[in-house]
């Protein structure tokens, strides 16, 4: 495979990335009640399969550089995902959750 040139993306490009990433993260976010989770005690596999895919969303707009906003997820989620694609662990410090 031959390597491209990547060209910076204009404001308006990373604008639809943004919002691309966001929606894409919040279709992936685990429901806040899901009947599977709650018999499990925990996450079900469908559930941690959309949360891990919602860490890779955050992950790729992180190295891209792309702020993806997580206002539209629940705030525990939001923290949760934000602070784990970002390596902290939680109590350290920006890890609120």
């Amino acid at each position: 495979m031959a390597a491209r040139l990547v060209l910076p993306a204009a404001p308006a490009q990373r604008e639809v990335l943004r919002q691309a990433l966001a929606d894409a993260v919040y279709y992936r976010d685990p429901p806040a009640q899901c009947p599977a989770c709650e018999v499990m005690h925990g996450l079900c596999a469908d559930c941690a399969a959309g949360l891990a895919r919602a860490r890779a969303y955050l992950a790729l707009g992180l190295q891209l550089g792309v702020e993806v906003p997580c206002l539209l997820l629940p705030a525990a989620s939001a923290g949760q995902l934000v602070t784990e694609v970002m390596g902290l662990a939680p109590g350290t410090e920006g890890g609120a959750w």
